[in-house]
């Protein structure tokens, strides 16, 4: 054991100020939510325990665009149960009708919670995004269900009698449209590969909402029309003039029927174009595994030249910081030279945090290709920069780049 001074091999600071920096990662298998709140109620408990002069910052914490995309996607579900309740009422023209028809949605959704918890999921982007797709197709079997049990009310049948013989007449076919979306999407759920772990979720939450639509609008939706649902005796005000609207629409949809019924050829060519001209747009759209996201955040690496030293680095950090911090949207800068196994000191990894994207009218990308001009400036004598967006997969060893290349062979000179 040898008492004496260690050269410094890493340096981190955030915002200009020189710090300790430390990564928590969570294991395989465990919820990013869960355990970033226990890291903060840890991160609180120490606040009062350390000195005044020392502050603990959490500085990258990817459970915050988890939790906010959740609470998005929360607020676009109670949008659609809205509008689709909105919807329904202007097409029925009744209350009661529509309070049946509505009833199907809360009800599927509770169900399907519960399936959550058989199937051992958890409430993600890719259930919720399910689960906000269901809201429309939920209550599609129910207003099937509902128009044919009203029809038999309007030709004069007592109301339950009416709720078995108008159930019974579109039950086949409810049931067939209700299988065919599950043949879409159930497969989906039994992807293999990678596309397969992101799917598996979206895939069974959608078939098993639908099926337990299904099962609603079958049982549940003529047991209220049976107690809630009457003869329609006209309508009155705004449902009255839509009403009206609804005749006219009827009529015109007739003639348009009659038209294409007697020009069919006139039709089928004009079908048989717009296929055309879809397969051609189709070729141009490009492909990739996921959109562009804005998560107000991205990554940077700068490579120096080989035997750069920290001393080196930390001059061309302070470069970068100050050049950085003076572009708009960009709130806080963090650094950390020399990190990995290899602590290489010539090799500078940078966090950028940017403003909420509903605070700012660019696109994170936007910032990000601003932030390469400026960076290739700061810092002519790089060897290497780069910029990427931080990745929906850490540990992966890739830094996110559009396209990653790789090349190996039994000799290196060649």
């Amino acid at each position: 054991i040898a008492d004496g001074l260690e050269d410094e091999r890493s340096y981190s600071e955030l915002n200009g100020k020189t710090g300790v920096s430390l990564e928590i990662r969570k294991q395989s298998g465990t919820n990013t939510v869960d355990i970033a709140r226990a890291i903060k109620q840890e991160l609180a408990r120490l606040a009062t325990e350390i000195p005044h002069d020392i502050e603990v910052t959490a500085v990258r914490d990817s459970s915050r665009f988890i939790e906010s995309s959740v609470r998005d996607v929360s607020y676009d579900i109670l949008l659609g149960i809205a509008l689709v309740v909105i919807v329904t009422l202007c097409f029925l023209l009744s209350v009661r009708a529509t309070l049946i028809v509505a009833t199907a949605i809360p009800t599927a959704l509770v169900a399907t919670f519960f399936a959550f918890y058989l199937l051992d999921f958890s409430i993600n982007m890719m259930s919720l995004i399910a689960i906000s797709l269901c809201v429309g197709l939920l209550v599609d079997d129910a207003i099937v269900v509902l128009e044919s049990i009203h029809r038999e009310v309007e030709e004069g049948r007592e109301l339950k009698e009416a709720a078995s013989v108008g159930t019974r007449n579109v039950a086949t076919a409810v049931i067939a449209a209700t299988l065919a979306v599950m043949a879409v999407f159930l497969p989906i759920a039994f992807t293999s590969g990678l596309i397969g772990v992101f799917f598996y979720q979206y895939g069974m939450t959608v078939s098993v909402a639908v099926a337990l639509s299904l099962f609603v609008s079958i049982t549940l939706t003529p047991m209220l029309s049976s107690r809630l649902l009457k003869k329609s005796g006209g309508h009155k005000g705004l449902f009255a003039l839509l009403d009206r609207a609804y005749v006219h629409l009827e009529t015109t949809y007739v003639k348009l029927v009659r038209f294409s019924l007697r020009t069919r050829w006139l039709v089928l060519l004009l079908a048989g174009a717009a296929v055309a001209v879809g397969i051609h747009f189709a070729g141009k759209v490009p492909l990739a595994f996921t959109s562009s996201t804005d998560r107000s955040e991205f990554l940077a690496t700068i490579e120096l030249p080989l035997g750069t030293g920290i001393t080196a680095a930390r001059r061309v950090v302070a470069r970068v910081n100050n050049t950085m911090q003076g572009l708009e949207h960009i709130n806080l800068v963090f650094t950390v030279i020399g990190s990995g196994a290899q602590a290489k000191a010539n090799e500078i990894s940078f966090y950028f945090g940017l403003t909420p994207k509903q605070q700012r009218d660019i696109h994170q990308r936007e910032i990000m290709d601003r932030a390469r001009e400026v960076l290739t400036v700061t810092v002519p004598e790089a060897k290497h920069i780069s910029i990427a967006e931080v990745p929906w997969l850490s540990g992966s060893g890739l830094f996110g780049a559009d396209v990653a290349m790789a090349l190996s062979g039994p000799h290196l000179e060649q």
